[in-house]
């Protein structure tokens, strides 16, 4: 299971947004959206398509708590275990360098 924090329990209030300076985060809670986990290893997946759906489905619901499009997944340490997604702004830039 992983564990996403959407908002926040401040003084029997609910935020979507972060708590502003240490007393108002030392009174807020995390609430949290739960996702499906995955035993596969990620270390050889090269594409996005490869991912996992848990994966994918838990990048989507991050993209959109943040409102900004994930470009790279990093499933490792190496240079080769960066994956960058499709039509990201980044594959749109290195396609256009190739030409």
């Amino acid at each position: 299971m992983i564990n996403l924090a959407v908002s926040y329990r401040c003084r029997g209030q609910e935020i979507d947004y972060f708590p502003e300076g240490f007393d108002d985060l030392s009174q807020c809670e995390p609430l949290y959206k739960s996702f499906p986990g995955w035993d596969e290893d990620l270390s050889r997946v090269r594409a996005y398509e490869e991912l996992p759906n848990a994966a994918k489905d838990f990048l989507k619901a991050l993209e959109d708590s943040v409102g900004v499009r994930i470009d790279l997944v990093s499933v490792g340490p190496d240079r080769s275990q960066t994956i960058i997604c499709k039509d990201s702004q980044i594959e749109i830039w290195s396609n256009t360098r190739q030409e």
